[in-house]
């Protein structure tokens, strides 16, 4: 069957609200508590002290550039996605009606789709608890700017430790909410999508765990700071790594970051379209989790 963008989109749709649908969804406030505690709340102590407003992405900014909020972000839409593509009894009616092409189509873009919707669904929900105490500008609060150094001894909070000096002294707000977003979200994918091949090659359980131990290994190299970090995708998805602290110099280019992923994704991309046009594919529905 020839590729037909109606049957792609009913594919999307069709797996897109089962996606919105899925009990898992509880995971996502779940995971916003800790980001809450470690982040929404020093940041507006932080401005209650100072008595001024924070910039209303920094808090966001400051959650995309931690590594544990990067781990938790991406470990949870792994699970939010264990259960697809999705197989059940008229599976075998439903890709022949579709065609395997479009199937496989709309499973991509649907991977996508997903992903910029937890993307937005977490964005809210941090923004949501702090609006009332931000202002929207091109430019750094003195929250996050001077803080540290005029309470220096006397306030236990830490701004420096949630958005570090290798991002406020490098580019404007608006530019690291959106490069810092961009590689997240490519980040996410390329697990996701390692994922999805797994699935393909009946090898679910498997690839859970190998996601699962490269995110988490990389995570613990950059929490010990160590070079070898750069070995692990996940490393490549945190904008503020890749800056010198202190001067106007790259430690890893961001471009080669945003390179290797797309690559990477396209690669994935063929593999998946190739080996999904003759796979079982009564055998690659179930949840691991």
């Amino acid at each position: 069957m020839k590729v037909n963008i109606k049957n792609i989109l009913t594919v999307v749709r069709s797996e897109y609200v089962k996606f919105l649908f899925t009990p898992k969804m509880i995971l996502i406030p779940v995971i916003l508590i800790p980001m809450r505690e470690w982040v929404v709340i020093p940041l507006m102590k932080a401005a209650e002290e100072m008595d001024m407003p924070i910039n209303i992405l920094e808090p966001c900014i400051g959650i995309f550039n931690s590594w544990l909020g990067v781990l938790l972000m991406t470990m949870v839409f792994i699970i939010l996605i264990s259960s697809f593509p999705t197989v059940d009894d008229n599976m075998l009616f439903y890709i022949s009606r579709m065609g395997r092409k479009n199937w496989i189509i709309g499973e991509l873009a649907f991977l996508f789709i997903s992903g910029l919707t937890y993307w937005i669904i977490i964005i809210a929900g941090v923004v949501v608890q702090t609006a009332a105490a931000s202002f929207i500008n091109n430019g750094w609060s003195i929250v996050i700017t001077d803080h540290d150094e005029l309470y220096s001894g006397i306030s236990g909070l830490n701004t420096r430790g949630i958005v570090p000096p290798n991002l406020y002294s490098q580019m404007t707000p608006f530019k690291a909410f959106f490069h810092s977003s961009g590689l997240l979200l490519l980040g996410i994918l390329f697990c996701a999508m390692m994922f999805f091949i797994g699935s393909l090659y009946l090898r679910k359980l498997l690839f859970f765990v190998i996601t699962a131990i490269q995110v988490a290994a990389g995570c613990g190299l950059i929490a010990i700071e160590n070079m070898g970090e750069w070995l692990f995708p996940i490393s490549h998805s945190i904008l503020y790594l890749h800056y010198s602290p202190y001067f106007r110099a790259y430690i890893f280019p961001p471009w080669a970051s945003l390179i290797i992923f797309i690559a990477a994704e396209a690669a994935f991309a063929a593999v998946i379209y190739r080996k999904a046009k003759r796979v079982n594919l009564d055998m690659i529905g179930g949840d691991i989790i």
